[in-house]
């Protein structure tokens, strides 16, 4: 019984411990980590799904905008909130997967480019703006 304890509380840790994709694909927590290190960040190294292409849209864009840049009807639900930015993913033009992300924990807007980004382009650098209050963690396009 206490090697099947063992056993089980072994496991318990190990998954615990991994840094599984939340349910939309993106792993959220690692990026974040990675943010607030200041890393280079590569979008392709943070999701589980394949993709080609990802649009950035900043709050407030219209979902007109959104079906013209990227020629599908996607949903921006916060899109009237300054608090979201939308991510979204196609692969050859297809099955597109949006994903909503906070600002304060990674502030992609300022990233909105009408074409979007391929998986090679989507890589970008991390600008805090310290603040006695908070920081603010932006993301631009590294050049």
């Amino acid at each position: 019984m206490k090697v099947v304890s063992q056993l089980a509380l072994a496991i318990l840790f190990l998954v615990g411990c991994s840094r599984p994709a939340e349910p939309d694909g993106l792993v959220l927590s690692t990026l974040n980590d990675d943010i607030r290190a200041e890393k280079t960040i590569s979008l392709q190294a943070y999701t589980t799904f394949n993709w080609d292409r990802v649009y950035i849209f900043q709050p407030y864009i219209p979902e007109s905008v959104i079906r013209e840049d990227t020629g599908t009807d996607i949903k921006f639900p916060h899109s009237d909130s300054e608090g979201h930015c939308l991510l979204l993913f196609t692969r050859q033009g297809q099955a597109p997967k949006a994903i909503e992300v906070q600002r304060i924990r990674a502030d992609f807007s300022r990233l909105y480019r009408k074409e979007g980004y391929s998986r090679d382009e989507a890589i970008f650098n991390v600008i805090v703006d310290k603040s006695p209050i908070q920081n603010w963690w932006h993301l631009e396009r590294k050049q």
